[in-house]
């Protein structure tokens, strides 16, 4: 390895590794904002494709692809191995690294594609005075009151590192609804709304199935 290629790969470890910790604070400033303020003052969350794809998961996803990228560009040029070190132990470890980087990425693709679906019409609007939580969405709108809601079922992946987990609501007039994690001022329901009868389910991958629509 060349003294530029190991530059640029330490380069990539050190934005793999400072780079999401300065994003997961300014992430965990900006979610505080957005779940206690409705409690006392009304607010109006609109998710936005910028916010939602201006986000530590893609900030890794380019970090992985490029990294999988250098990797199989070393790999695809003769090797400077040792006497010591078997040909066949430092290929499997490359070929490794390639694809964990590329199922990693791959992964947090998919579930933001699948998320993204779901989340794109939700508009959140917080009322303190009357406690009341209003859904805005394409088909759709919601006026809720807690004890409209007659439970919550809550799929997550339960990884805080890259937390992916939907909200499948239920009401007592027979209709569902679907708020995602990533919908701005999701938080703030579970603030909002103190008693809500929340079950949890963990997925590996807490895909929202088509079959689950808002009624």
């Amino acid at each position: 390895m060349t003294t530029g290629e190991t530059a640029i790969l330490v380069l990539i470890i050190l934005a793999g590794t400072i780079g999401p910790w300065a994003w997961i604070i300014y992430g965990l400033i900006r979610a505080s904002d957005e779940t206690f303020e409705p409690v006392y003052q009304p607010r109006t969350y609109r998710t936005s494709a910028w916010y939602f794809f201006l986000s530590i998961d893609f900030l890794v996803v380019i970090l992985l692809v490029a990294l999988g990228t250098f990797l199989t560009l070393l790999l695809s040029r003769p090797l400077k191995i040792s006497d010591t070190t078997p040909p066949g132990v430092v290929y499997s470890i490359y070929l490794l690294l390639i694809f964990l980087c590329t199922g990693l990425a791959c992964y947090i693709v998919l579930l933001c594609v699948n998320y993204w679906k779901h989340t794109k019409d939700r508009i959140l609007v917080f009322d303190p005075q009357a406690r009341t939580l209003t859904v805005h969405t394409d088909e759709d709108e919601y006026v809720i009151s807690e004890e409209d809601i007659e439970r919550v079922e809550i799929f997550s992946n339960e990884n805080w590192r890259f937390l992916y987990q939907y909200y499948h609501f239920k009401f007592r007039d027979g209709r569902e609804m679907i708020i995602t994690n990533k919908t701005k001022g999701a938080y703030a329901i579970f603030e909002f709304f103190k008693n809500l009868p929340l079950h949890s389910h963990k997925r590996w991958i807490p895909t929202i199935p088509q079959a689950v629509q808002m009624n």
